[in-house]
């Protein structure tokens, strides 16, 4: 049964206010509570999100809820049905209806729903330790009344501190209450709920905030914020000229070994909010690889707060909890937005020049699978299809149509007018409200070239192939579909660091077919004489896997218990490179400006 609030109410205040105890978490699952205000209705019907805004897919949250009851002001039970597709709870008699209760089970240890839940945007209980509480998780709202306010009341260890960009105050040491506008608001905030080890940092307008869950305490927010320090205090203020928000939370979460099952189907990555994100990661204690994962995708999440966390389609900005309808521009939220990451990366020193050519390499190679997809067509239909693959060409197929439109805006407008422009200026004039979908391309020509349109309607709306060649020649870089080309390499030896018995072991190999004659299981134990461990292995493993010259590397392996050493060096064979991109010399004036114009270099 619910416990209600004790609280005097003038008459029109409405206020839905949850209580959740984190203390009582058993099993995987939490309890809600919710202290219903008036809403005067002979029927409510709640919702639970069917899927949420930045995460393309549905997910069917109303699935991780059971026990699901309604009382009235005396405590007795009101007949409640629940609506399997629609992912809502009907409540008859609801003109007496006083709290709502249920129990909710978190989406990370769920290994056996099919439905994919991405685990920054899932939900996790572990009692004293890690909650992860992606809000739209727990929390509905009653249909109709989306824009009533809400209080989360929430109980919890008093050595666990909250990570949030919500309006969370402390009570006491073992109670927060966070207090929400509306349920766009509500579901927007992720709480997560760890040991406090967090760091800021003040840059221009904005105090971004940073909090880290290491399992074995491998990663610290120190260590993160060494590491994005140059994102943060160089790309960021480059891109922005002013901060959109004042105040920014990164919140990182490092599983370890011991949480081998939470990654087999929640996926890796990190999802975006508007004034937070939360990353989900291996845990690691080397530099090289943490470093790789947080430079690219720390600036791809905060760019979300340009679109569409700001700019927008009225998809988005109505967002549709039980019925998602997607917007036809996700070419640009999700490859618009991977496009100008990369970009500022290289602008900004961040990515070297081959880094960055190497990231649209790879983005040509994997969009090559899904050649005949048209961009619009692929956005609208985006809730139905479950196929991740398709999903990720998003950020190759539609970060290179974003390459193509700056390259052309810039061309045709001699540099007054590129993309990030362009979309600094659409914010100015949708801020607050939102662009009709089939409108969009018509204020891009307007605002760019006419010409933009031909490209628009070949590429974007088209299916064509993309003329990338040409593009990249136009700033100065030759594309090659495929080129002879040769490498060194040691032979087929594939190594993995195992963290939980610090050791690196040789996954697949076989010993004809390697210069060392390493087998699977072997395990690895120096390269030229260095011990490895984690801190070492990955560049150490690198002298293997990518030799750069014919100089010998010595490997010291163990084999059932017995040690051996070999030293060769690399053979040099054939191979044919596909989608190789390289500067061309000689640059014409017009290349040189061009390119200046949209790498800034």
């Amino acid at each position: 049964m619910c416990f209600l609030f004790v609280a005097v109410l003038l008459p029109a205040q409405l206020v839905n206010r949850f209580t959740i105890d984190l203390t009582k978490s058993k099993k995987n699952r939490l309890s809600i509570k919710c202290e219903v205000p008036a809403y005067q209705k002979d029927v409510l019907v709640y919702q639970i999100p069917k899927a949420v805004p930045g995460s393309y897919s549905i997910k069917n949250f109303g699935d991780y809820v059971d026990n699901f009851k309604a009382y009235d002001r005396i405590g007795k039970k009101l007949k409640v049905t629940y609506n399997k597709p629609d992912n809502t709870f009907t409540i008859e008699n609801a003109q007496s209806l006083a709290c709502i209760g249920y129990d909710v089970h978190d989406t990370w240890t769920d290994t056996h729903n099919p439905n994919y839940v991405f685990a920054p945007g899932g939900t996790y209980f572990e009692p004293g330790a890690l909650f992860c509480l992606n809000t739209f998780a727990l929390c509905g709202y009653f249909d109709g009344f989306e824009h009533t306010p809400s209080e989360i009341h929430i109980t919890k260890e008093s050595g666990l501190y909250c990570s949030t960009s919500a309006d969370c105050k402390a009570l006491s040491p073992t109670e927060d209450l966070i207090r929400v506008p509306d349920y766009d608001s509500l579901q927007d905030n992720p709480l997560v709920y760890m040991a406090p080890d967090t760091v800021s940092l003040a840059v221009n307008n904005c105090r971004f905030h940073i909090a880290v869950f290491s399992r074995n305490h491998k990663i610290t927010s120190r260590q993160i914020l060494a590491s994005i320090r140059p994102i943060l205090t160089k790309v960021f203020p480059s891109f922005f000229p002013k901060f959109p928000t004042n105040s920014y939370t990164f919140t990182f979460i490092f599983p370890g070994w011991q949480d081998e099952n939470l990654m087999k189907s929640g996926g890796v990555g990190a999802m975006e909010h508007r004034n937070s994100s939360v990353y989900f990661y291996p845990e690691t204690g080397n530099s090289a690889i943490l470093n790789s994962f947080l430079t690219h995708v720390v600036v791809h999440e905060f760019l979300h707060v340009l679109t569409p966390l700001s700019l927008k389609s009225e998809q988005i900005f109505r967002f549709n909890y039980r019925n998602p309808e997607a917007s036809q521009h996700l070419w640009l939220y999700e490859g618009g937005v991977e496009y100008l990451a990369n970009q500022y990366l290289l602008r900004d020193s961040i990515f070297s020049e081959n880094d960055y050519l190497e990231s649209v390499r790879q983005k040509l190679l994997y969009s090559d699978r899904y050649k005949q997809i048209s961009m619009t067509e692929f956005g609208r239909k985006i809730f139905e299809n479950s196929d991740q693959g398709y999903y990720a060409n998003v950020y190759s197929r539609g970060a290179l149509v974003a390459f193509l439109l700056d390259v052309r805006i810039n061309e045709l407008t001699d540099g007054k007018m590129n993309l990030r422009e362009l979309l600094f200026q659409l914010d100015e004039k949708y801020k607050g409200r939102f662009f009709q979908d089939d409108t969009l391309f018509d204020e891009i020509v307007s605002r760019t070239h006419p010409d933009i349109r031909s490209l628009i309607d070949k590429y974007i709306i088209g299916t064509e192939e993309l003329p990338v060649k040409a593009y990249l020649h136009k700033i100065g870089y030759r594309l090659s579909i495929t080129k002879p080309d040769s490498i060194y390499t040691f032979g087929r030896v594939s190594v993995e660091y195992d963290s939980r018995a610090n050791r690196c072991v040789v996954r697949d190999a076989a010993p004809s077919y390697n210069a060392f004659n390493l087998d699977k299981g072997d395990l690895i134990l120096a390269v030229n004489d260095t011990d490895l461990n984690e801190a070492n292995y990955y560049q150490y493993l690198g002298l293997i896997g990518n030799p750069d010259s014919e100089k010998e590397v010595k490997v010291r392996f163990s084999r059932k218990g017995k040690t051996m050493e070999v030293q060769n060096p690399p053979i040099r064979i054939k191979v044919t490179q596909l989608n190789y991109i390289e500067p061309e010399r000689d640059l014409t004036p017009d290349q040189q400006r061009l390119r200046k114009l949209v790498l800034g270099r």
